[in-house]
This record gives C-alpha cells, structure tokens and sequence, in this order.
C-alpha cells in the first residue's frame, strides 16, 4: 500500500468534524468528515482520491527530498524576484527598551542613492525578474522621506518599462505618518505599512519612548486613524511584541485594536516575541520561554479581531529574505547587508555598494548566507524542507553553528487547524 508523504500533515478542522490533510511541498489540503474515513488509508479507497493524491504528490516516493530540493533551486534561480531592503535612515526618534540598533549613522547618502538606482537598473536589465519588491527600513524610514520619494518614482518607471510587477512596504513606528507622508507614500506604491504597537497605552509607553522618554502611543493611533479613513487600497499589519511584562495586557490591547480598527480588514493584528537582538538592554529583558504567536493569534480570533493570516508561515519557499541570492540590505553609507537584524556583525558586512552602481562584493561571505540551508543534507530530509529549507535564519546556522529550526516546526496541527479557522481553502472531500 502506498504510504503518505512525509510532507502531508494530518490536522483536524476548528470544529472538529473533520480530518485535514495538507501538504506543505504545494499547500494543498484536503478536508474530510471524519465520518467518511478513518485515517489516510481508507481515504486512498474513496472513488478516485487515490489518482488525485497521486496528481498532488500526497504519496511518498523515493525522490522526494530530491525533487523538492531541485523544485527550491529552480525557484532561487529562475523565478524570485528582485527584493531590496533599503536603511533611509538609520537614526531614529525612538529608544525602545527591546531595540539592537547604535543610531551611528543618518540619512542615506546622495551618492549611495545615485549607486542604489544603477545597481537595480542594472540588475533588471541583466535578469529576467517578473516582481521587484522594496522594503523601507531604518533606523525610522520616515525621518528621509524625500530619500522613498526619488527612489520609488525611479524603481517604478523602470519597473514599467521592463513590465515588472512592483510592490513596496514601510516598516515604520508611525510616528510620523501624518496627512503628507500618508499621500507621499500611497502615490509612490507603498502600500504594505508594518507598524508596532506593544499593547495598551501603559504598556506600549513604557516599552516604545521618544529620546526623552516620552511616550509615544497616542500619536500612533491618531495617526492610523488617519490612515484608516483613506479610501485607496493597503494594508496595515499591527504588530506587538510580546514579552513577560505586557503579556498580561494582551486581551485588554486586541479589544482597543478592534475598537479602533476592527471594521477595517486593511488593519491586521500579529504577535511577536520580544527577543534578546543584540541590544545594550537585553539582560534586563523578560522574555517569554515559548513562541505566543498561534495562542496570541487565536485569542484575538476569540475576540473577533483581525488577524494576519498564520499560513504564511508554512508556504513553500518560507525561507528568510538574507537566504535569497536575489535580496540586498543597503546601508545609508552604501555597506551591502544580508540581514536586518545582525547590522554589527562582521560576517553580515558581504559588500560596498559604489556609486556606479557595481558591488564590492565579499563572495564567500554572501555565498555563506545563501548556500548554506542548501547543504544541510539534515534538513534534506526533514518534513519542513518544503517550507523552510533549512533557510529560515542562515545568521543562526552562521553564528551558533546549529540548524535553526524555525519555532512553528513544532507546531504544525495547531497551525492548519488555524488556517481552517481563518477561512483557508481546502478541497472538501464527501463520501
């Protein structure tokens, strides 16, 4: 008899009626009574189930690790689309009590601007992208507006001209997202906001403060109310980091959001744990010993609330941005990043941009981001290889030398019992 993939969890609907068998390799679930069969076995027997689950590789087979490793490479290769992370600005308004960042350097550099538009004019015109994507970052991006203005009127017109899909987020802290930033923004396609908010007004006040230590949350939110009675198309994801001391506060916080934004689907709640970054203050950081994001997610479902969609996670291809050979962290002095978050580590320092346009490029440190899951010949073989490759934190697997299983590993059912839950597709099968 023909045994189920490695790739296929077995889960069971929100309600409980049902089985859910999905298959990470390609994100197809199937959703049975559990009336109608009693395990995968005597699924295979239902009319024609045993030809679809051969069509949509739910059987095991002996190439399997094989093919889902030539289907990631000819992903990386052929088809993933042109990402930049850009540092407008690497100062910022904010000290927040969790952040890793120096605040060494300013606004990007006239002549780092001038290089970033040769290096993507070059590169779209060497490679065959269909999408080419921009991710604002700092520092507060906001604090160089005119800096995302040039930038993104030049990344679109070329975007144009070659008939690439282009797309745009910010992530910002939203304290200067007033009526003109907003316009700037919106007509120069951003239109993805990522925005935290660390619970209620106590909370959030005393862990995301100004330079003086004022708090900060009352500008925020009358700033999203702003944003959120504009009528154009975007979408806001709520972010909160969730530590020991404003866990506690989290119902009180989902039951505010949804007051103030809970009739506007363009505003999505997500939960994040805090982590020790790499800042000066993480010793004195309590953080939570488990992962809340899929309890926090279902509490604000409880709620009513809106909430970023947990499937993501388990997509195919879920791997980070630094493991892609196609994304770049530009610094405001033209350094070359692979990752956001390890700024002051040497082994992230791949490269020097130049004005021309051309890469300074360290190869050896660059291949070390991007080839390194590929050669895990553990993670190879694992059930997750479809989603995460063993790419899913390459500075982990760099720095403390150990695969970095991502944290959701572990909880699979949970997850696509979730994604029912959210409303995901799964093909219905009736008896």
């Amino acid at each position: 008899m023909l045994k189920k993939s490695r790739y296929v969890i077995k889960s069971e609907s929100y309600d409980g009626e049902s089985d859910i068998y999905f298959n990470i390799r390609n994100s197809i679930g199937f959703k049975v009574p559990k009336k109608s069969a009693k395990g995968f076995g005597e699924l295979s027997k239902l009319g024609n189930m045993s030809d679809i689950f051969s069509k949509y590789h739910f059987y095991e087979s002996e190439n399997d690790a094989d093919d889902v490793l030539s289907a990631y490479k000819k992903a990386r290769n052929n088809n993933n689309p042109l990402h930049l992370t850009i540092l407008a600005h690497e100062n910022c308004n904010f000290r927040c009590i969790y952040c890793y960042e120096r605040f060494e350097k300013n606004k990007l550099k006239p002549e780092v601007e001038e290089g970033i538009e040769k290096f993507v004019n070059k590169r779209i015109e060497d490679y065959s992208y269909k999408e080419f994507s921009v991710s604002w970052f700092g520092g507060e991006p906001l604090l160089a507006p005119d800096v995302i203005e040039r930038l993104s009127q030049k990344f679109i017109k070329k975007s144009n001209e070659y008939g690439i899909n282009y797309a745009a987020t910010v992530t910002t802290n939203g304290y200067f997202l007033n009526d003109s930033v907003i316009d700037l923004l919106l007509r120069n396609q951003v239109k993805g906001f990522q925005i935290t908010i660390d619970g209620t007004k106590e909370t959030h006040d005393k862990q995301r403060i100004l330079k003086g230590g004022q708090g900060t949350y009352d500008v925020i939110i009358n700033n999203l109310k702003k944003l959120s009675e504009r009528t154009e198309d975007f979408h806001v994801i709520l972010r909160m980091n969730v530590g020991e001391d404003n866990y506690i506060h989290v119902v009180d916080y989902i039951e505010e959001m949804k007051r103030l934004f809970g009739r506007d689907d363009r505003f999505r709640l997500y939960f994040h744990n805090i982590g020790k970054w790499g800042g000066s203050n993480d010793e004195n950081l309590d953080v939570c010993a488990e992962s809340t994001a899929i309890q926090l997610t279902n509490l604000a479902l409880d709620k009513g609330a809106t909430v970023e969609r947990i499937g993501k996670k388990i997509k195919p291809h879920s791997i980070c941005y630094a493991a892609s050979p196609h994304s770049f962290v530009f610094g405001t002095d033209g350094m070359l990043y692979k990752c956001t978050v390890a700024l002051y580590d040497d082994i992230n320092h791949v490269g020097q941009l130049n004005q021309d346009g051309s890469l300074d490029l360290d190869r050896n440190k660059f291949d070390a981001w991007t080839e390194s899951g590929i050669e895990d010949s553990k993670c190879k073989e694992c059930f997750l290889a479809p989603s995460c490759h063993g790419d899913s934190c390459p500075w982990i697997r760099l720095t403390e030398n150990r695969t970095p299983c991502p944290d959701h590993k572990t909880q699979m059912k949970s997850i696509i019992t979730t994604m029912d839950r959210q409303g995901e597709k799964f093909i219905e099968v009736i008896k």
